[in-house]
């Protein structure tokens, strides 16, 4: 994992990335969901309202790699709720799995064969949480 990629500093400002998996359904879709831990994610630095819109900022602070843990987990929604904008089912919604360091991740990530180039920021996609 290349902890200097845009992915990777997204990640530290506390996006969620998601990539979407080939689902044992057709009539399913399944993600793997990556975040910043809550107890990581920095303040911003400046005053705001309640609910400002900050994504993107030049001032979005990001948390450093050495202190940085991650929760992940796996969700599997209905092809056809998602098509039709009907709200999801998350009865096939995985708990989150804690991981403690970006070695950890790393080595998760190894050995799940997945590569962090291929997640995208959760907005971007149908992805549904």
């Amino acid at each position: 994992m290349n902890i200097d990629s845009k992915k990777f500093k997204k990640l530290l400002q506390g996006h969620i990335l998601v990539k979407e998996l080939v689902s044992q359904s057709s009539l399913e879709r399944t993600w793997v969901e990556v975040k910043l831990s809550e107890n990581d994610r920095l303040a911003y630095p400046l005053r705001t309202p309640p609910n400002a819109m900050l994504g993107g900022s030049v001032y979005e602070q990001a948390c450093s790699p050495e202190k940085a843990s991650f929760k992940l987990r796996y969700a599997t929604f209905s092809a056809s709720d998602i098509a039709n904008g009907f709200d999801p089912n998350y009865d096939k919604v995985g708990p989150y799995i804690d991981i403690p360091s970006t070695s950890a991740l790393e080595d998760y990530f190894v050995r799940e064969n997945l590569d962090l180039e291929g997640f995208v920021d959760s907005g971007l996609t149908d992805y549904p949480m």
